[in-house]
């Protein structure tokens, strides 16, 4: 789990070489991305049933890569 003390744990991709990523926190409710560059603003939040549709989705193509 990527929560300690209250806090969130944000980790970055391992394909971030530009400096802007996505970073992730994760919990045993949700997973929260959020745009590295922009760290102070909103993030986004997924249910892990959600997370797992979506990366089913892209994993068989489901959803095209630009």
């Amino acid at each position: 789990m990527l929560v300690q003390n209250g806090r969130l744990e944000w980790v970055r991709g391992s394909y971030c070489e530009s400096g802007a990523c996505v970073e992730a926190a994760v919990s045993e409710e949700v997973v929260r991305l959020q745009n590295s560059n922009a760290a102070s603003s909103a993030h986004l939040t997924f249910s892990w049933e959600s997370w797992r549709r979506f990366v089913r989705a892209v994993a068989v193509g489901e959803i095209a890569q630009r």
